[in-house]
Order: C-alpha cells, then sequence, then structure tokens
C-alpha cells in the first residue's frame, strides 16, 4: 500500500510564487511507485483546495504571472488521532494523509504557524518542528540566542513597531551602523522587502518600505565579504553539503537577483578545506542549537579576513530551479530526486515512535 502525502503549496505570504516554483520540482521528482500525492493549494486568502495533477499550477514558466490552478474541491480538517485528516466538501469524501510535504514558502508557511497545524492533524510533516520553524523564521530572535552560543553573527539594530518610526532616532543608527546599510522586515524570505540604504534619505525611505511587510524590522551594515551557502539533511545527526558560492551583479543579493536576473552558483566554493570544514562545523552546530530537524539552508558571510559571520537559515529552502539547496546536494552527489526522497524517508524515521503512525509504512526505516 502507497503512502499517501499531502503537498501544501501556494500559501497566503509574499512568497507564494515561489512555492508554486517549488512545488513543480518537488511534485515531479517524489517516487510515485511508493508515495500516492494529494495536492492541497494554499490560496491567498488561506483557503485550502485540492488541485488537479494536470492543472495545480498554471502558466509555470513566467514568475510574473504563475498561479494557483482551479480547486476541483475545498477541504475541512479532523483534528486529532483520526484514520482521515479532510473531508472534501464538494463530494463529503474523505481523504487519509500519512504524511504532509510542505513548501509553504515564508510567512504563516515556514514560521510554525502550520507546523502547530500539523501537530493538531497529528500528522507527520517534512521539515522543522513549531520551536525551530519560528525561531528561525525571525532574524532578530535567531540573532539573539546565537550570541548566547558565540556564533559570529552580522550586527544589527532591530526597530519594532512602525507607528514609532517617525521617532526613530536616526543619529544612532547612523552611528552604530552606518552607511551603506541593509535595511529588512525580521520575518520575510527571499529579501522581499529588503533595500539598500546609503545616506539618510534613503534610509529614511527603506524602513517605511520594511514596515510594510513586517511589524518588526533590522537593520544591518552591508557586510563587504563572500556569500557562502551550506544545505543541512538530518536530525539527531545531520549531516551538510559541500559549500557553495552566490556571485552576483546587484550591490547586494535581492529578490531579482535571486530570481529574475541571473546570478552565478559557484558550487564548490572557491575556498580553502580548512575555512569549508569550519563553515560546515558551525553550520551544523547551529542546526542543533535552534532545534531544526529534516532540511535547512544556512547563509553565511565570508570576510577577507576569512571571519565566518552567519546572515540567515532558512529551514524550508526554495526548491526551484534556480535554487541553491538542491544544487548544492547535487553536486554532493544526491540528485533531485534523491533528495526529495530522503526527505521522506528523514521524516518517517523521526516519526517512527508515534503510536499512530502505522508500523507497515515503516518496516525499511
Amino acid at each position: 500500500m502507497k503512502i499517501n502525502i499531502a503537498i501544501f503549496f501556494g500559501g497566503e505570504s509574499s512568497e507564494h510564487q515561489i512555492s508554486l516554483k517549488s512545488s513543480i520540482n518537488v511534485i515531479q521528482s517524489i517516487d510515485k511507485n511508493k508515495y500516492h500525492l494529494i495536492l492541497i493549494g494554499v490560496e491567498k486568502n488561506g483557503k485550502l483546495g485540492i488541485r488537479t495533477h494536470k492543472k495545480y499550477v498554471l502558466y509555470p514558466n513566467d514568475m510574473n504571472r504563475i498561479q494557483l490552478g482551479p480547486a476541483t474541491g475545498y477541504i475541512a480538517v479532523i483534528p486529532g488521532k483520526w484514520k482521515f485528516k479532510f473531508l472534501n466538501l464538494s463530494n463529503k469524501k474523505t481523504l487519509q494523509v500519512d504524511l504532509i510535504f510542505s513548501v509553504l514558502h515564508g510567512e504563516k508557511g515556514e514560521n510554525g504557524s502550520f507546523q502547530g497545524f500539523y501537530n493538531v492533524l497529528n500528522v507527520p510533516y517534512v521539515g522543522s518542528g513549531v520551536l525551530g520553524s519560528s525561531i528561525c523564521m525571525d532574524k532578530d530572535m535567531t540573532k539573539r540566542i546565537l550570541k548566547t552560543f558565540n556564533i559570529l553573527v552580522t550586527p544589527s539594530i532591530t526597530i519594532k513597531n512602525q507607528k514609532k518610526y517617525k521617532k526613530i532616532k536616526y543619529s544612532k543608527i547612523i552611528k552604530k551602523i552606518g552607511f551603506p546599510c541593509i535595511v529588512k522586515p525580521a520575518t520575510q524570505g527571499s529579501s522581499i522587502g529588503v533595500n539598500l540604504a546609503s545616506n539618510f534619505f534613503e534610509l529614511k525611505k527603506s524602513i517605511k518600505n520594511s514596515f510594510f511587510y513586517d511589524n518588526k524590522i533590522l537593520i544591518e551594515p552591508l557586510i563587504s565579504g563572500r556569500e557562502i551557502e551550506v544545505g543541512i539533511l538530518g536530525n539527531e545527526q545531520p549531516v551538510t553539503s559541500i559549500c557553495g558560492e552566490i556571485q552576483h551583479k546587484n550591490k547586494f543579493y535581492d529578490f531579482q537577483a535571486k530570481y529574475i536576473k541571473d546570478s552565478k552558483l559557484i558550487i564548490p566554493a572557491n575556498i580553502s578545506n580548512n575555512l569549508s570544514n569550519n563553515i560546515r562545523q558551525i553550520a551544523k552546530k547551529v542546526f542543533l542549537m535552534l532545534e531544526c530537524s529534516i532540511m535547512a539552508r544556512i547563509d553565511f558571510f565570508i570576510t577577507k579576513k576569512e571571519e565566518i559571520i552567519l546572515n540567515e537559515i532558512n529551514t524550508i529552502p526554495g526548491f526551484t530551479e534556480n535554487s541553491m539547496y538542491s544544487k548544492l546536494w547535487e553536486a554532493s552527489g544526491v540528485n533531485f530526486s534523491s533528495l526529495i526522497n530522503k526527505l521522506i524517508e528523514l521524516t518517517l524515521a523521526k516519526n517512527k515512535n508515534k503510536l499512530f503512525y502505522k508500523k507497515k509504512y515503516l518496516k525499511n526505516f
């Protein structure tokens, strides 16, 4: 009997389109001989709709037009330790879901909200739990915790509540951070709402813009250094991919550089073995410190003095054709299809002791 996997994609966040792009690659790569897929598109209004395999995404090759395909029915959920988790409201049929693979990026999908929802449903899911997801989504909280472990992070100033932005002491920011500086929302991904400020007027405008996306923002110095990323895979004993480097022509790695304009991914990164090993060791420590599991991508800056500065952590990395996570693992000997199926196997293994989970599904783990 096949395991029923529900793929959640889309979502209410500003990364809705990126999630749709990720879902295409994930859905195409899952082993259909072992797993039966239930496609659940989360619309921008939060409604959960079942999608067909033929039209779950429309305009897949156009980042500006890509959108969810029409729903064949909307679902209600049945929480608790029940065999069936979802009810199709259109035909009143129940759907059995054994595992959830979520590719919901950004707000709600990646910040612990949906992870808590999956917990209420009592269904195992790919990725970190509520605690790890919520910590890593909040760049301010991530830094606070890592500082206690003496992990070097990008220095920053945190500002809360956009109603107070007119009372901001700009002189304090300029003195501590200086120009140029990066202004970013605390809980957004894909560089959405991130701006570069080179003077007072740009700083003021950037702060206002970032508050449009979040009620807490960070102001950081623009780090002059190389951008190195590493992938993590596993649970109690995670393993790391080789290191990769991002090169781009923009002043910083913004949304345009990631998804519209061409960026150059150098894999493996042209760094010494010693530096590479240090980065990978830090990545594993951080993964465990922040209660992460199954997968993550961790981003670093490397200065001219070879200081390793942690930038941020992504607990549901992108799976688009331009995404670094899958490319890092491919270069490490794990192709995309194997990676997706490995993530599912790790989730099964992580949840093998849960009483509600059928033992026959876990006989090989």
